[in-house]
């Protein structure tokens, strides 16, 4: 029995030690999975929401497409289109180095000038909003917040925002001359004169009223090297007063800081490139609007977006270069942040119980993103979320003076709060009353906002409507995510002309490049890569024209050089035609944008992923 009782076997250490090992590696290898299982979760999470934010933002844009604009173009911080720039990817937030004060914003954020906006004048009505009151004839711009600065001049009005109306007829004329001009046209002379030291060139403005009116004319010019090198450079809608009679005035051009008067001179205007549009002229929102003239408009609230035109303008017509019309209102403005997120919703019923006092107290919003960037206390600037952005350490609030500005005190915010929330049908701020519970609160992580059964509406002079029953209105909630979330509208431009000359092409130009070894090809500006247009043209094939009409093409998402301009890369098309057809290099071809895309960015670590959603959409042809 004790030999038995001896001979029974025991656990030895190093068994033990085997089995601790075997366990540890286990768990190990448990644990490494887990992230990335939660990875792997959450990139799919983010791309459902991504999808569903881009499909909403093209379903918008369905629903109005008399209101599409030329373009949406990407922008440095003074407005100068990037035509060169590769839309993504790769991906740049924020260029890491400041340039005259400013990081410059990348191709994830820079897609941000809307050019040309379109709307007929709405039906006059009575306008609240959060910055004054206003009876006029309400439009709100299809993106907000929008980027304007105060004019230091008018205190009261902003600059940044250009409204024109329908391009009017040109008449090539000469200035020594009366020129007759009917109604919706303008006289042109191109030969330049020095007017106040300045070259320019002159137009004639048929106009009646009393100290002249407001035009936006757009033209190109060439400026010559000293060693005979030529550019041909633009400026966008150049303000321009006629004087009242219909006489000819001057347009000053003043070339860019870069061409220095002492290597460069203006040498010529290029002909037909102008267009001339009558401006509407800002008026402040505490003066009356002028009953004799329709073409005034004043900004009533750049967080909502939202201006006012003349109610006398409302069934006026227009003579323009299409025909006579009602007046239409064709707006330019930069957005000023596209991670700012906007969102409608219709609170409702109260469903939660937070206070668990036996009934339902409150409404639980839930905004479509999660992780909502907490900016902390509005007067200290350095104790919101951090961020990877080099212009804000710290997240301190929406909307800044300037994007890409660093904040140097909380007089530099606009918007200081975390989440903004505007009552749509009074275009007032809801704020939750300061003796309210404190289980109206904001759940950052989850993305719900808590709001009570009563809140108050409050304008920026401080005047409040008190205990307004939220349940059923309809409030817009702007906000910003973690990762940098981001709602970005790209559009191929409405038309392109063709260039003639060897200048490089840009944002709203395509030339026509004939084959040595290779196809017929269009090119395009680098920016508008992967973009849709329709192209008709003609070509000839053993002795018989053949006409192409309407052809549906894809910009390349690669590049080639322009062969007058080897240093620019351009995007390009190939021409579909059979082999040994050719193309007169004279002939006429139209070309016509037709793609709008929705692209969803965010961060995910280091990497930025993306969803873009294309549609072909253009503007009614009425507009």
């Amino acid at each position: 029995m004790n030999g038995l009782i001896n001979n029974r076997k025991g656990t030895s250490l190093v068994e033990i030690l085997v089995v601790m090992l075997v366990l540890l590696v286990g768990i190990m290898t448990i644990i490494q999975l887990f992230p990335t299982g939660f990875r792997v979760v959450r990139a799919a999470e983010s791309q459902t929401i991504a999808s569903k934010l881009a499909q909403a933002e093209i379903e918008r844009w369905k629903n109005m497409p008399g209101n599409l604009p030329d373009g949406i173009l990407p922008i440095y911080s003074d407005e100068t289109v990037i035509n060169d720039q590769n839309p993504g990817p790769p991906f740049v937030g924020f260029a890491q180095e400041m340039l005259g004060g400013i990081y410059e914003a990348g191709n994830v954020l820079n897609s941000r000038w809307v050019r040309n906006e379109t709307t007929t004048i709405p039906i006059a009505s009575n306008i609240t909003s959060a910055a004054g009151e206003e009876y006029g004839s309400k439009y709100t711009l299809a993106f907000s917040p929008i980027e304007v600065s105060v004019d230091p001049d008018i205190p009261g009005l902003y600059l940044g925002l250009k409204v024109k109306s329908g391009d009017l007829q040109r008449r090539i004329g000469n200035s020594d001359s009366q020129i007759y001009l009917r109604q919706g046209q303008y006289g042109v002379d191109y030969t330049l004169s020095i007017v106040d030291g300045s070259p320019a060139f002159k137009v004639a403005l048929r106009d009646n009223m009393a100290g002249g009116s407001a035009y936006h004319i757009s033209f190109s010019y060439w400026v010559t090297k000293q060693d005979g090198t030529a550019v041909l450079l633009s400026e966008v809608d150049k303000s321009v007063w006629s004087d009242g009679n219909g006489g000819w005035v001057p347009v000053k051009i003043q070339p860019p800081d870069a061409f220095d008067s002492s290597d460069f001179e203006v040498s010529e205007v290029e002909e037909g490139s102008d267009s001339c549009a009558r401006a509407f002229v800002p008026k402040l929102l505490s003066e009356a609007w002028n009953p004799n003239d329709p073409y005034e408009f004043t900004l009533v609230d750049p967080i909502m977006g939202v201006i006012a035109f003349s109610p006398y303008a409302r069934n006026v017509t227009e003579q323009t270069a299409r025909g006579k019309r009602a007046i239409t209102a064709r707006v330019d403005y930069k957005i000023y942040d596209p991670r700012i997120i906007r969102e409608d919703i219709i609170v409702p019923r109260l469903n939660e119980d937070p206070g668990q006092v036996g009934a339902n107290t409150h409404s639980a919003i839930k905004l479509a993103l999660r992780f909502i960037l907490n900016a902390g206390d509005p007067t200290n600037i350095n104790d919101g979320d951090t961020t990877d952005n080099p212009d804000e350490p710290t997240f301190e609030g929406l909307v800044k003076k300037r994007l890409g500005a660093p904040l140097t005190s909380a007089d530099d915010l606009v918007v200081p709060e975390s989440i903004f929330v505007i009552d749509l049908a009074t275009g007032l701020r809801a704020m939750i009353p300061p003796n309210a519970a404190q289980l109206s609160a904001i759940d950052y992580k989850a993305g719900i906002v808590h709001l009570p059964e009563m809140a108050d509406l409050i304008d920026y002079d401080g005047r409040v409507i008190e205990n307004v029953r939220l349940a059923g209105r309809h409030l817009r909630f702007f906000y910003r995510a973690d990762g940098d979330w981001s709602v970005q509208c790209q559009k191929a431009y409405s038309y392109y002309l063709r260039k003639w000359d060897t200048s490089q092409v840009d944002y709203c130009h395509f030339k026509l490049r004939t084959p040595q070894d290779g196809p017929y090809q269009l090119l395009f500006a680098l920016c508008d890569s992967g973009k849709n247009i329709t192209a008709s043209y003609s070509y000839w094939l053993d002795g018989a024209r053949h006409e192409v009409a309407g052809k549906l093409y894809r910009l390349s998402d690669d590049w080639t050089f322009d062969p007058d301009a080897p240093a620019a890369r351009c995007s390009y098309v190939n021409l579909d035609i059979p082999q040994g057809a050719t193309i007169e290099p004279g002939s006429r071809i139209v070309v016509v944008g037709s793609s709008f895309r929705a692209r969803v960015t965010w961060r995910d670590g280091r990497s930025w992923r993306f969803v873009d959603i294309d549609t072909d959409l253009t503007r009614n042809s009425s507009q």
